[in-house]
């Protein structure tokens, strides 16, 4: 039955978005503490009054009063009238959203087909004034329509459950075969309720385009963080100590996104130190990989500088 209430919420919720305007997300704690508080009004007073037992007549775990009278009652007070009228609100809500969404998109069609290009803010002013929802301004808004198969799938399954449960209900003291054929059906639509309530929000436009997003975002940071990714420019680092014969270069090759400037004294060892710096003779042309980020096209020319110096 919790399910049910929610299915009817969502009927409810899309009658107030669409055609008045209502904002839903304000509405959802609504939902929620109505939902709660009639769910458990409606089965603990009847599992604490010892209601809810093994049932003879169909051979299930249900309300298992002895008497067929109060057992209808019982069924009738807190489970079937509860069901019909939540499945008669969602059923109403349902065909009252297809019949608005029909007359909108026709009205829309003859504003466009009247006026053309020019009835766009006119239209917009129009919408506005009848606090139409800013959903229906897109032009994808019909797939909302989509929306009322909850509800339709529920006017089917719900109704037919309870008709099939009174059916069980009303006092038979021996089972036919057809009894049977029919308990065997009830049962079937309580399981196939489930199932196809996930077949819908499976396909629900809302939720593929939330796995979709979902993916894309994925995708998107992943191809940042590799666009990000750079490799660092590698090149040498000299440095001259004194000795007593002569000036000693000793190179070191470092790793680092902007270079160090290479100071020597002894012209005899460039070579040495153009080779370390992956300097290819007679180019002048340093050797890098491929990065990308700011400050690149600096540093390799100050290299070229440091190298023409040398």
């Amino acid at each position: 039955m919790f399910a049910t209430y929610f299915t009817t919420c969502i009927a409810v919720n899309l009658l107030l978005v669409l055609a008045y305007g209502c904002d839903g997300n304000r509405l959802e704690k609504y939902y929620l503490i109505v939902t709660t508080i009639l769910s458990l009004a409606l089965n603990v007073p009847t599992m604490a009054l010892g209601q809810f037992g093994w049932n003879d007549t169909s051979d299930t775990c249900w309300y298992g009063n002895a008497s067929p009278e109060l057992r209808l009652r019982w069924i009738i007070a807190t489970q079937s009238f509860w069901i019909s009228l939540a499945v008669a609100i969602e059923a109403i809500c349902s065909f009252y959203v297809i019949f608005w969404l029909f007359r909108v998109s026709r009205q829309l069609s003859f504003w466009m087909s009247f006026s053309g290009r020019s009835t766009s803010e006119r239209m917009t002013n129009s919408l506005n004034d009848r606090g139409v929802s800013l959903l229906t301004r897109d032009p994808r808004y019909s797939l909302t329509a989509s929306e009322a198969l909850y509800p339709i799938v529920s006017l089917f399954m719900n109704f037919s459950t309870v008709i099939l449960d009174l059916n069980m209900s009303i006092a038979h003291t021996t089972v036919t075969s057809q009894d049977f054929r029919l308990l065997v059906l009830d049962l079937v639509m309580y399981g196939l309720r489930t199932l196809a309530y996930g077949v819908l929000a499976a396909g629900d436009p809302s939720f593929v385009a939330a796995v979709r997003e979902i993916r894309s975002s994925r995708k998107s940071a992943a191809a940042i963080n590799d666009k990000r990714t750079v490799t660092n420019l590698y090149f040498a680092s000299a440095s001259t100590t004194s000795t007593g014969t002569g000036t000693q270069v000793e190179s070191v090759v470092s790793t680092s996104t902007r270079p160090h400037k290479v100071s020597a004294n002894a012209k005899e060892d460039t070579s040495e130190m153009k080779e370390s710096a992956g300097v290819e003779q007679g180019t002048n042309e340093c050797w890098t990989s491929d990065i990308e980020g700011p400050g690149v096209q600096e540093s390799q020319e100050d290299i070229k500088k440091i190298v023409r110096q040398l």
